[in-house]
């Protein structure tokens, strides 16, 4: 149960506890196959939902619309506990000709990042990750979430219906 994690709620005024803040999201594109590997806000909800939120302008929320246009719910994976290099990676913009995120960690580290297929989703996930929540988003399926406060403790948004991600 996900209400079990020994998980902080980071500022006073937090509307939940905050799983992800410093943890990697995975998805693929339905499309095109491509990996992203994003660092995004995941509020815990109850024991086998969280809230994933996304900017609009990253890969993560494009890879979650390319599925709902398919019609079809979007496997996720949340990891925490990865090794430096993918964090860095995962938290940056990385560059265009770059493959992915995996690519660019492997680079940072001079070494290929291990991976290992997630029996749920089948997504590649760091093999040497603390914990690994696998699940899908569904189109339509949203939680509140937030307000959530930034690192230096100033709050940008109010409490919104979010994307949520069933866990398996």
């Amino acid at each position: 149960a996900l209400t079990a994690f020994p998980v902080p709620k980071w500022h006073p005024r937090d509307g939940g506890r905050y799983l992800g803040t410093g943890c990697a999201v995975i998805t693929r594109d339905h499309d095109t196959g491509e990996v992203n590997v994003g660092t995004y806000r995941v509020m815990i909800v109850d024991d086998a939902t969280v809230t994933v939120w996304m900017e609009p302008i990253r890969d993560g929320i494009r890879h979650l619309r390319s599925w709902f246009r398919a019609g079809k719910p979007c496997p996720i994976a949340i990891v925490a506990g990865v090794d430096l290099p993918v964090f860095i990676a995962a938290s940056l913009r990385i560059p265009p000709d770059c493959p992915n995120e995996y690519w660019f960690a492997g680079a940072i580290k001079d070494a290929p990042i291990p991976l290992v297929k997630g029996p749920v989703t089948g997504l590649p996930l760091p093999a040497t990750a603390e914990f690994v929540l696998e699940g899908e988003c569904r189109e339509g399926d949203t939680a509140p979430e937030g307000p959530f406060g930034e690192w230096p403790g100033y709050y940008v948004s109010r409490r919104a219906d979010c994307q949520a991600m069933r866990v398996q």
